[in-house]
């Protein structure tokens, strides 16, 4: 009998958001991944090796039914919520910020600079609206992990004062 190979639903280095409620994947759970190594098993189904977006050498495996497709990204214009926010983060707190400021406030303070203020006030006072799960999603779509610093709610905070001071 001759087995259908079933089409991968997820490109190799491509991203996606775990859905899985498996204790096992609960460090990765409703994040946003980047999809390293994909297998079709025995049944014609995919698993894929997952690490979550920031640089750690930890890695997950899921089934495609546990991920989910990740808001478009379209490469002339950032469409998802909170565009605003997610490219200045994403433009200054890049894999080799530390090459080019001294420090990660160096880093946010060059992103505030050079953002447009009223565009960026709103668009954090809009955020701080919304629950703490979507917060954390915006605020960590970038390559630099700092929640062993602060928390998203408080560095939200501090993104704001930082916003209204200049």
């Amino acid at each position: 009998m001759e087995q259908h190979v079933a089409d991968p639903r997820f490109n190799l280095y491509s991203s996606a958001t775990c859905c899985s409620d498996r204790p096992e994947l609960s460090a990765v759970s409703g994040k946003r991944v980047s999809i390293v190594a994909r297998t079709q098993l025995d049944d014609g189904t995919w698993q894929y090796s997952v690490t979550p977006e920031r640089k750690t050498a930890s890695t997950y495996e899921c089934i495609e039914t546990e991920l989910n497709p990740t808001e478009p990204r379209n490469d002339f214009a950032d469409t998802r919520s909170f565009a605003i926010i997610r490219q200045m983060l994403g433009c200054y707190l890049h894999q080799d910020f530390d090459a080019e400021f001294d420090s990660i406030a160096d880093a946010i303070l060059a992103a505030i600079k050079h953002t447009d203020a009223d565009k960026l006030a709103n668009a954090l006072t809009e955020l701080d609206a919304q629950p703490d799960a979507i917060v954390e999603e915006v605020l960590n779509d970038h390559s630099v992990y700092l929640w062993d610093m602060t928390t998203p709610r408080e560095f939200l905070t501090m993104l704001k004062t930082l916003a209204s001071l200049t």
